[in-house]
C-alpha cells in the first residue's frame, strides 16, 4: 500500500531499497531538477522533507545557542499604591541612578485598567512593575548597598508596598 500523493517512484529506489544507512549514503547524489519536481508534486514527502531540514538546522543554531548561553537575569515584580507622588521624587532622584548602575531596566508599569486578571483572584489595587537586572547578584549588590538603604527611607509614606519579589530566570 503506498501512502502520499503522485505516481509511483521509478528506478531502483522501489525495487532494491537499500539494506542499511551506509549503503544508502554510499550512493547519494545532489538533489537533481525532477527529484525536487517529483517532492512538489508530493506535500506529504515536501513537508518531511522541510521539517527534516528545520529539524537539522534547529539542533545546529541550538547548539551554537548553548555555546553561547546567556546568563540568568534577575526580575523584579512590585505591586503597591502610590499616596504622595511629590514626596516619591526624593526616592526617584536618590534610587534612580543607583538603579542604572546596577543594569536596572524598567520594563513595564501599570495601574487600573492596563491591569487584567486572566486566572485567580488579585486583591492589590494600584500598580504593577517589573524591572529587570543584569544578575541577581546585581540586584542583591544594589538593593543591599547602604545607599539603597537610604533611599528606600524616602519613600516612606510615599508608598505603600503589597509585594516586592525577585525571580532569576533566562530572558
Amino acid at each position: 500500500m503506498r501512502v502520499g500523493h503522485g505516481p509511483e517512484p521509478t528506478g531502483g529506489a522501489k525495487n532494491n531499497p537499500p539494506t542499511n544507512r551506509s549503503n544508502a549514503m554510499r550512493g547519494a547524489k545532489p538533489l537533481a531538477k525532477h527529484a525536487v519536481a517529483n517532492l512538489k508534486a508530493r506535500p506529504v514527502a515536501v513537508a518531511s522533507f522541510s521539517l527534516a531540514i528545520g529539524l537539522g538546522a534547529g539542533a545546529l543554531f541550538g547548539a551554537a545557542h548553548a555555546e553561547t548561553a546567556v546568563a540568568p537575569a534577575a526580575y523584579v515584580i512590585v505591586s503597591g499604591r502610590v499616596i504622595d507622588q511629590a514626596g516619591l521624587e526624593a526616592y526617584r532622584e536618590a534610587a534612580g541612578p543607583l538603579g542604572a548602575a546596577a543594569g536596572l531596566e524598567l520594563l513595564a508599569l501599570g495601574e487600573g485598567d492596563g491591569l487584567h486578571v486572566l486566572e485567580g483572584e488579585w486583591p492589590f489595587a494600584g500598580f504593577v512593575a517589573v524591572e529587570r537586572f543584569r544578575s541577581l547578584g546585581d540586584l542583591q549588590d544594589f538593593w543591599n548597598s547602604p545607599a539603597y538603604q537610604e533611599a528606600i527611607g524616602l519613600r516612606a509614606g510615599s508608598v505603600e508596598l503589597d509585594f516586592v519579589v525577585a525571580l532569576e530566570a533566562t530572558p
